[in-house]
């Protein structure tokens, strides 16, 4: 199962879309750094409470992404990775 969110830094305010791929664990914490400015965004799915650093969560955003904002892929299993959007293309898939 993948989530789509959208973040924006608290620094630079670049916008980050971002496509989450949930692991087997119940707790799932994610970092990565902002391609513009380099803040570190942190967050834990799965946890009770709301512990986003770095960033906010951009609330109306709707999937699928445009392209038009930067694009990171995450996953407990793989390495954190920046590339363009493509529908379909998970971390899975990348070589």
């Amino acid at each position: 199962m993948n989530i789509c969110k959208c973040f924006k830094c608290d620094t630079c305010e670049t916008l980050i879309d971002c496509r989450i791929g949930m692991s087997n664990r119940d707790i799932q914490p994610f970092q990565f750094a902002c391609p513009e400015c380099e803040e570190r965004i942190t967050f834990t799915i799965g946890s009770e409470k709301d512990d986003l650093t770095g960033a906010s969560d951009i609330i109306d955003f709707e999937a699928p992404f445009t392209g038009e904002n930067h694009f990171v892929e995450l996953h407990l299993d793989f390495p954190v990775y920046f590339c363009k959007y493509t529908q379909g293309m998970t971390t899975f898939f990348v070589q």
